[in-house]
């Protein structure tokens, strides 16, 4: 029975560990660029920022609004960002705006490489 737990516990220690490298990997700020049409170049878009922090918590900061919640990796180059409900301003825009309608919680990103993330259809570049 000690063997048998030992061998859960190790397993669960390995396998932890390889995502906790992962996420450390990928942790940092995210700017969003575009692509700038008369210049032929991306360039950073200042009104979108995306903190993924170590622990596995994240800052979505917006141009009107911050968004808080965690995040984890759900497949090898997949993250989940999981929204903290009431983290926003959205209180105060339902009480101001009857016809707000709140976003979606979940968002789904795909790690490009070390330096680059995709969300949205947008692509985010680390600058830190």
């Amino acid at each position: 029975m000690k063997k048998i737990l030992f061998v859960i516990i190790f397993l669960w220690t390995v396998s932890s560990c390889g995502i906790s490298k992962r996420m450390a990997d990928v942790s940092g700020i995210y700017q969003s660029i575009r692509y700038e049409e008369t210049t032929h170049e991306f360039v950073p878009n200042n009104y979108y920022l995306l903190i993924l922090n170590k622990n596995g918590t994240f800052l979505d900061v917006e141009y009107c609004s911050r968004f808080i919640g965690t995040w984890t990796f759900v497949q090898k180059n997949v993250i989940e960002l999981k929204y903290t409900p009431g983290s926003t301003m959205e209180e105060l825009r339902k009480q101001f705006d009857p016809g707000y309608v709140k976003p979606p919680l979940d968002w789904k990103i795909e790690v490009l490489n070390k330096d680059s993330l995709r969300m949205k259809g947008g692509i985010f570049e680390r600058i830190k």
